[in-house]
């Protein structure tokens, strides 16, 4: 699942662009299953990564910038809900 966001300076709100040391740290509600992946520059102060949400449940996701001083608590989290695919197909609804 790929996770995309803008890093903004809180002050000019201009982009924070070329931040090398941006992660992201996922984790299944309560706390179970935590990650942690490297996020690239994709455009101007847009950042990405791909994280595996293995399970079905509500996953968070909080970005953290030791370069900057960001703590994972510093910055409003976002949490999905994954859910499992049907296995066998539907019938139609009439």
């Amino acid at each position: 699942v790929p996770v995309r966001f803008r890093l903004t300076d809180p002050r000019s709100h201009l982009a924070r662009a070329g931040l090398t040391d941006v992660r992201v740290v996922s984790y299944l509600a309560p706390g179970q299953l935590r990650g942690e992946a490297v996020a690239r520059e994709v455009e101007d102060g847009v950042y990405e990564t791909t994280t595996t949400l293995s399970r079905a449940g509500a996953w968070y996701f909080h970005v953290v910038v030791p370069s900057q001083q960001v703590k994972h608590t510093d910055l409003p989290f976002h949490s999905v809900v994954a859910v499992t695919a049907p296995t066998e197909p539907r019938e139609p609804r009439n």
